[in-house]
């Protein structure tokens, strides 16, 4: 074989390869990007309303809370001097 064609053949093994390479890396990269979010990771993700709270979390955002409200209130004598509401 000519000198050229060897040159021209190595070449092109040469790109294929690094394009095998790069390929290699964008699935790596894209599998880890593709971690399940949970309602513990730090971050506002998945349907919760806010960081790790809310949505699909069990944990209440302190945005939702609203204080307790008494509406009425009725004192119970249990003995002399002490009372339970």
């Amino acid at each position: 074989m000519s000198k050229w064609s060897v040159k021209r053949k190595r070449r092109i093994l040469i790109v294929i390869g690094i394009l095998f390479l790069i390929g290699l890396a964008l699935i790596f990269i894209n599998i880890e990007n593709k971690k399940v979010p949970t309602c513990f990771d730090g971050l506002q993700n998945g349907q919760e309303t806010g960081v790790d709270c809310g949505g699909e979390s069990s944990k209440v955002c302190q945005e939702e809370i609203n204080n307790l409200v008494v509406w009425w209130e009725r004192p119970f004598k249990v003995t002399d001097g002490l009372y339970n509401a």
